[in-house]
């Protein structure tokens, strides 16, 4: 009897398998492997905003018998936007490369002359731009980075010359406005939020070193000279497409 029921058990299995290898085999969808996209490497550009404050330490000499030395010092804050382009080469986790950027700004504040009050003197910065190198260090999705270079603004004097005495009228202004050129260094974060697209924050010092304006007649009874040396520090944002 366990003879029989052992062979009518090996009979249906082998019944079972035959039926099994007649089914049609299923096709099964074939999963791609994910392709790396090529991160902080090639041509890129963006668009930007900053919020920045300025350093101006002037010193006025003027042409007094004896000659007379006043210092003041300003500090102002502003709104810079910027667009900017670089290109970006890549050596394993070490990105290097070269950067570009130019924008209008509303950086300014206003000094009270010292011994000529209320004479005083607006210094804005008018546009700011750079070109600078970019060294970094790909971690995955993020890039710390370090970036310095040349930096170029028009910056801009605007004097306001009033009576000496009670009531105080205006009577006359006197401007300046020149390009200067100076460094500037600083450091930030890039970050690939999506394929092809990056954000930063990024903080910058730039110095712009001296420069004098040399005022007299007819605005001023007597010549003097202002040397002005100005600098600012600024926090920046932006988003950029790799191409």
């Amino acid at each position: 009897m366990k003879s029989l029921l052992l062979g009518v058990s090996a009979l249906a299995l082998a019944t079972s398998l035959a039926s099994a290898a007649d089914l049609p085999a299923r096709n099964l969808p074939v999963q791609q492997a994910p392709v790396a996209l090529p991160l902080f490497l090639g041509f890129y550009a963006g668009l930007g905003v900053s919020g920045g404050w300025n350093h101006d330490k002037f010193t006025e000499t003027s042409s007094c018998v004896p000659s007379c030395v006043v210092n003041a010092t300003g500090r102002g804050s502003g709104v810079i936007g910027s667009g900017y382009f670089g290109y970006a080469f890549r050596f394993d986790n070490v990105v290097m490369g070269v950067e570009g950027e130019f924008g209008p700004s509303s950086i300014s504040h206003t000094t009270v002359i010292p011994l000529s009050e209320p004479d005083n003197v607006k210094s804005s910065l008018i546009a700011d731009g750079s070109l600078r190198m970019r060294l970094g260090y790909a971690m995955g999705l993020v890039m710390p980075y370090i970036t310095g270079g040349v930096a170029f603004g028009d910056i801009r004097h605007h004097y306001n010359v009033y009576t000496s005495s009670a009531p105080y009228t205006l009577t006359g202004t006197y401007e300046t406005s020149r390009w200067r050129t100076g460094w500037t260094l600083g450091a930030g974060v890039e970050w690939a939020f999506a394929p092809f697209w990056t954000a930063r924050i990024e903080y910058r010092y730039t110095d712009y070193g001296h420069a004098n304006d040399t005022l007299g007649p007819p605005v001023y009874a007597s010549t003097f000279t202002q040397k002005h040396r100005e600098s600012f520090n600024s926090v920046r944002i932006g988003v950029s497409r790799y191409f």
